[in-house]
């Protein structure tokens, strides 16, 4: 009966972190969880990656760590792994981890995002597209995999690509800030102005006072016309 309660809790917190992209609230949820199951592997790694997302690196790589040893076969910690290793500034240590044939070959669907995610981190931008692409023929209605598609053509500077993945990500994650950063940045890169102004005063409303997002608030502002 705890473990069924557990594996609801933990699908219901999947859905605020991936579907939704409420990453406060589904922060909050693994840590619930935890609580109930110290050494669950798998919250243990979202929650690695969460704190990815919030710089606080240390924590990130300690919870991932931790999550690795107790499962070592659980390809999502390996993936969080790699993209903590990237924002710590270790970047040909994390290619060579995902170049590593020891990485395990688990085809869970989140195991199948963060792989993408983290060729993309480690800049292999059509081996991530091509994962995506991959789960989108099953599952076309999850907006992280719209997202990382979106990420790796903005970096493959297919911008028109990118604008429109970003936007049927925002279909589903209407409230994901980093979406609108992206797509903000695409339209900018186009010298669409007005739209990425639009695009980065949605940012800074979900997410207000964020670092990027006030620089490039500033910036397209000023291309726009406009003065914040």
């Amino acid at each position: 009966m705890q473990n069924n309660k557990i594996t609801n809790l933990i699908k219901n917190a999947d859905i605020l972190c991936f579907e939704k992209g409420q990453y406060n609230e589904a922060f909050k949820s693994y840590l619930n969880i935890l609580k109930l199951d110290s050494e669950n592997f798998c919250v243990m790694s979202r929650v690695a990656n969460l704190l990815r997302l919030q710089g606080k690196m240390k924590e990130a790589y300690d919870y991932v760590i931790k999550a690795i040893q107790l499962k070592n076969d659980y390809g999502y910690s390996f993936y969080t792994k790699i993209r903590i290793l990237c924002q710590m500034g270790e970047k040909n240590e994390a290619h060579s981890l995902y170049m590593s044939s020891a990485l395990p070959n688990d085809s869970e669907f989140r195991t199948l995002q963060q792989k993408a995610a983290a060729a993309c981190s480690v800049d292999l931008y059509d081996e991530s597209i091509k994962i995506c692409e991959q789960i989108l023929n099953k599952n076309n209605k999850d907006g992280s995999i719209w997202y990382t598609l979106g990420v790796a053509n903005y970096y493959k500077r297919e911008f028109q690509s990118a604008i429109s993945d970003l936007s049927k990500a925002l279909t589903y994650r209407p409230k994901h800030f980093l979406t609108y950063l992206y797509r903000a940045k695409s339209y900018a890169s186009l010298s669409n102005y007005e739209h990425a102004y639009a695009d980065i005063k949605s940012a800074d409303k979900i997410e207000h006072a964020h670092k990027e997002v006030t620089a490039l608030l500033k910036i397209i502002g000023v291309n726009n016309g406009r003065q914040n």
